[in-house]
């Protein structure tokens, strides 16, 4: 099939033609300019052309035509420009946002999902990327909470911090968009000060004999966990904390942390039992080749850092054997570690918490004298 020849007018006016009989605007959108409502040709030409008239109309009408379908583009660009989809869109292809760790940009890719949640716009069904920002208020963020915390609990799951972070993402991003997405129509984010849903209280206590039965079950499913449980629980980390642990880290007086979420850095000083769950890691770095010239304590198969994957899959097969014995009841996350060194250590700053997350971590039951 043979294609048809843009024929030039006499009007004049830059990507105005003749084809198949008709008058048509045809105009190159630029990449920058184009979002999800946008159709383009392979080479960049809005599809289909924006029909203007037909030969022989006088010059006035054309011109009145170009100008208007002019302004209907610019008002549909301006009514996608002020959805939630495109400013979460714009906000994932800016430098701020690609400067965040790839666990973080992996685990907001599920946070995404609230966009996908379906809503009413004008009395019309739609999903909440349609909305726009001046539509978008705390009550009804509120009432999408609600709704996705009940499909999450009838799906047998908790659901409130799942929630409370799609929101907070959300909020994140469209603060962002204020302050860098010009003419954005809006000056503040409606869902700042939003109240999050109350989440359940970190009780758990892991006591030193349900950590003794784990431990000793954990070397039967992988030679790493016992060293990773130790450190983890000595110096009051968090797992992923503990992977990114190298040999550099190591002193004469501790082992320095690199903590996340706004925890602060320390020096874990040495004892009798870090010293030993150290070197029981350098043991198994005898069994693979190293490749890194700074090894990490904690190795994978491979000679480098254990990916955060390997260690999640170990510790699901330990709790599959842990309820293989009826131990389900007593098996404990890697998280609850820190909780269990914050509850124990005599030195409460051990894992670099604010004075608030102190006091979240400690779940252990104290005992206190009386008044008098």
């Amino acid at each position: 099939m043979t294609r048809q020849r843009k024929i030039k007018t006499n009007y004049n006016i830059k990507y105005v033609h003749i084809a198949n009989g008709r008058i048509v605007y045809r105009p190159y959108i630029k990449k920058a300019e184009r979002h999800d409502g946008t159709i383009v040709d392979s080479k960049g030409f809005l599809k289909p052309p924006i029909k203007l008239g037909k030969p022989g109309d006088e010059p006035d009408l054309v011109m009145q035509a170009y100008l208007a379908a002019k302004k209907q583009i610019k008002c549909q660009e301006t009514l996608i420009k002020g959805t939630l989809g495109f400013i979460i869109k714009e906000y994932l292809n800016s430098r701020l946002y690609k400067k965040k760790p790839a666990s973080s940009q992996k685990r907001n890719r599920n946070l995404m999902r609230i966009l996908e949640q379906r809503i009413r716009i004008n009395n019309k069904p739609a999903k909440l990327s349609d909305i726009h920002l001046d539509q978008l208020d705390k009550s009804l963020m509120n009432s999408i909470a609600e709704k996705r915390l009940a499909m999450y609990k009838s799906n047998g799951k908790k659901g409130e911090v799942q929630v409370n972070r799609e929101i907070t993402f959300v909020s994140g991003a469209i603060t962002w968009a204020v302050n860098y997405i010009p003419n954005l129509k809006i000056h503040s984010n409606p869902l700042l000060g939003i109240k999050k849903i109350e989440e359940p209280k970190n009780e758990r206590y892991v006591t030193d004999e349900e950590y003794i039965i784990q431990y000793d079950l954990a070397n039967k499913v992988s030679p790493y966990l016992q060293p990773v449980f130790e450190l983890t629980y000595l110096m009051g980390l968090r797992g992923c904390e503990t992977l990114k642990l190298r040999l550099s880290d190591c002193r004469k007086d501790g082992i320095r942390t690199h903590r996340k979420k706004g925890s602060k850095d320390n020096i874990i000083r040495w004892s009798k039992r870090l010293r030993k769950a150290y070197d029981d890691a350098l043991l198994l770095h005898k069994k693979h080749k190293i490749v890194e010239i700074d090894p990490h304590i904690i190795i994978g198969d491979t000679g480098g850092k254990m990916p955060k994957s390997t260690l999640d899959d170990a510790m699901q097969r330990l709790k599959i054997k842990m309820k293989s014995k009826d131990l389900e009841e007593i098996y404990w996350s890697l998280h609850k570690l820190k909780s269990k060194a914050q509850s124990d250590a005599k030195d409460k700053d051990i894992s670099g918490l604010s004075e608030a997350m102190k006091r979240h971590y400690d779940t252990k039951l104290h005992k206190n004298d009386p008044a008098r």
